[in-house]
């Protein structure tokens, strides 16, 4: 089945081994656990919603995708 969309879908993977005792679930998250994102996810995320709403900044913002 093909679904056609005028939207964005970003999907994520990750590699790695998850040491025994650790929750890691969306769920297990608590106030004041720290979240890293890097800066390039952000700019995209920005850029893109930046363009679906016509939001003007100071500076240009550009995604990883444009570059």
């Amino acid at each position: 089945m093909f679904i056609r969309s005028s939207c964005v879908f970003i999907s994520t993977a990750g590699v790695g081994m998850v040491p025994d005792g650790l929750d890691f679930r969306p769920d297990a998250a608590r106030l004041g656990d720290a979240v890293i994102i890097p800066d390039s996810i952000c700019d995209h995320g920005v850029a893109v919603m930046s363009k679906r709403e016509n939001l003007e900044f100071d500076r240009d913002i550009v995604s990883a995708a444009q570059r």
